[in-house]
């Protein structure tokens, strides 16, 4: 059994990674110029204004379902009756740290995409906030949320940024 779930988890990395390399290669305005020596994060945690406007950003626009407290809704992990996954904890119990910076950004801009990072006829409850959000909001609100976890989980996220640092900007 625990190599089955070993197993899953690291297919379920690939995955991601492989998504997030394609999103990024199909959508060339994502893709920045810079030097080797830059640091491409865009989730800069030691920025206390992007912290501060993303705690406000998360209160009004996505506390509302993945909780007050990043805490997600119960049983986020088993399909409500309409067939729908609760909302996710952005904190550590979640997955959100799994994910590189650009993954994040598209499911804030765009919601969960059938066909492009779920299966064709997955549906979810998660609006795109591309309309809604500034590019500036949706990196302080991932941001804050990034502030929350613990330094080996943000470092652990990091590292899923390195194969897209170069290809990532705002």
């Amino acid at each position: 059994m625990k190599k089955l779930i070993t197993i899953t988890l690291f297919l379920a990395f690939i995955v991601a990674t492989l998504f997030a390399y394609f999103f990024v290669k199909q959508h060339p305005e994502t893709q920045a110029k810079t030097d080797s020596n830059t640091n491409l994060s865009l989730l800069d945690v030691n920025n206390t204004q992007k912290v501060s406007l993303g705690i406000k950003v998360y209160a009004q626009h996505c506390a509302v379902c993945h909780g007050a407290n990043l805490e997600g809704q119960p049983n986020w992990r088993q399909p409500s009756p309409n067939g729908r996954l609760p909302a996710p904890p952005h904190n550590e119990s979640g997955h959100t740290w799994h994910h590189p910076d650009s993954y994040l950004i598209h499911v804030v801009k765009e919601s969960l995409t059938p066909d492009v990072d779920k299966p064709i006829g997955y549906q979810n409850n998660m609006p795109a906030f591309g309309k809604i959000l500034s590019d500036s909001e949706v990196i302080a609100v991932l941001t804050y949320i990034k502030s929350t976890w613990s330094i080996d989980y943000q470092e652990w996220q990091e590292e899923t940024n390195k194969p897209m640092k170069k290809a990532t900007k705002f």
